[in-house]
């Protein structure tokens, strides 16, 4: 294993399995200890049930687990083979997650921030009792867990904590970072845009974009107490540099073929959900045309939020379990033209496909610039559209994309509706009663609500200049 892959920064969109895999790879690597920090005895440990198989009692009721193939797995390390099962309950772990972080203003994000320290610190609040901390080391960290540290603490918080750690156990600590962009794009749109020239940054924002880049590159550059890292997200920002002067953190996005097989189900798994949970056969085709139909890293892959939401619904019913899980950062685009006449083309299957140019990142003026391949490309990143195939050619490389499934045509549908009545000035509910009309072929009712629509929302315009 290379040094590029120490910290993979894997990017899928919303609801692809991400805090999952973060949760699991927690469970399978960390220590387990007691309230003082010592290490459980094997008999006591919990985790290693969860893959290795046997009973466990959960909420006064005893589940039976199965053995996990992880268990016969190997893994290849610089040229040398070893069992993926011997790296159990091995190493200290911290978790962050930055998906709840967000706020109207710098100060209101680094006070998130400063919760989200003291959840983190308060799993390892063992360590205040722990003989190898000094007592000014204990004194630091009783800091963050009264959240009374300050900016220059928060950005070598994690720094500090893999210190302890490893001070603690005498080994280095896996770093897990979960939605690291979600804090930055709320940003961005509450407070992003510099008010004299909208192409450029706030002051503010880019306190906002130091203050993670200083927490990752401490947490990461050169830090002798780093075992591994993993980095999870939307989307890689282009013009952040948030990962400069990091050679150890490299992106896999849904392009990727490594790690493509982690994250979504392939088809035979979702054979054996079906047969599990006795999906008859001819739901199952309704299920891949539904859910299915997506091609990242080169495999055809299942949505895994929709297809297990639709096993353990048990109603018998398919339906749009992605509309609930809409990214954000889209809601505030303002459409072209272009993109609006050719996403509808897509939608009204008068073109099965249409074409992106995709670079090494994401550019964030996008979201305010009317640039129509930059907002295909964010569509690309967050879920919407599905990459075909690819030109050879030099960067920017020329893409294929489609609309995977009927879920996302729903979803993508909503979202267009949503961009024109903000660009209309009018409630959604409202531009779906006149549209409803006009598909129903009720003329009188759409001239009708049409007209006083163009009425009320003429004479306000008037009234106002």
């Amino acid at each position: 294993m290379t040094d590029a892959f120490k910290v993979p920064l894997i990017t899928r969109p919303r609801r692809w399995g991400k805090s999952s895999n973060m949760n699991m790879l927690k469970t399978f690597l960390e220590i387990e200890v007691d309230e003082h920090g010592n290490e459980l005895p094997e008999e006591q440990k919990r985790n290693p049930v969860y893959f290795k198989g046997g009973e466990i009692c959960v909420d006064n009721k005893k589940i039976l687990h199965q053995e996990l193939q992880i268990v016969k797995s190997k893994i290849i390390i610089q040229k040398k083979e070893y069992d993926i099962i011997d790296y159990l309950g091995k190493y200290p772990v911290i978790l962050m997650s930055f998906k709840d972080l967000g706020g109207e203003s710098y100060e209101k994000i680094v006070a998130g921030f400063k919760i989200k320290l003291r959840k983190t610190f308060d799993q390892h609040k063992y360590l205040l009792a722990s003989p190898q901390l000094t007592e000014i080391e204990k004194a630091r960290y009783s800091k963050y867990l009264a959240t009374e540290v300050t900016e220059k603490e928060v950005e070598d918080s994690i720094s500090y904590l893999m210190e302890c750690l490893y001070k603690h156990f005498g080994k280095k600590a896996w770093v897990l970072i979960d939605e690291y962009d979600n804090a930055i794009h709320r940003a961005y749109t509450e407070f992003g845009q510099d008010a004299k020239n909208p192409r450029q940054f706030s002051k503010e924002f880019k306190r906002v974009l130091d203050l993670f880049r200083d927490l990752m590159s401490a947490a990461f550059k050169g830090n002798d107490y780093l075992e591994r890292g993993l980095i999870t997200g939307i989307l890689r920002i282009a013009q952040a540099n948030l990962f400069s002067g990091l050679s150890n953190v490299k992106e896999y996005g849904v392009l990727s073929k490594r790690f493509a097989s982690y994250y979504g189900f392939e088809q035979h798994e979702v054979d054996a959900l079906c047969e599990k949970y006795q999906i008859p056969e001819h739901k199952q085709k309704q299920l891949a045309a539904w859910y299915n139909g997506y091609s990242y890293g080169g495999l055809k892959l299942y949505n895994p939020w929709s297809i297990m939401n639709c096993m353990t619904d048990g109603d018998g019913y398919l339906k749009n379990y992605w509309e609930a899980t809409s990214y954000g950062a889209l809601q505030n685009l303002t459409i072209t033209e272009d993109l609006q006449q050719e996403l509808q083309d897509l939608l009204s299957k008068n073109i099965n496909s249409t074409q992106l140019y995709l670079g090494s990142g994401f550019n964030l003026n996008v979201l305010s610039d009317g640039d129509t391949n930059g907002m295909k490309v964010l569509l690309l990143l967050a879920g919407y559209l599905n990459p075909l195939q690819i030109e050879d050619c030099d960067y920017p490389i020329l893409y294929e994309v489609n609309i995977p499934n009927q879920e996302v045509r729903i979803a993508l549908a909503d979202l267009i509706q949503m961009w024109i009545a903000n660009k209309l000035g009018i409630g959604i509910d409202k531009l779906k009663t006149i549209a409803a009309y006009l598909m129903q072929g009720n003329v009188y009712q759409f001239q009708l609500t049409l007209h006083r629509f163009l009425q009320s929302t003429l004479s306000f315009r008037i009234m106002h200049e």
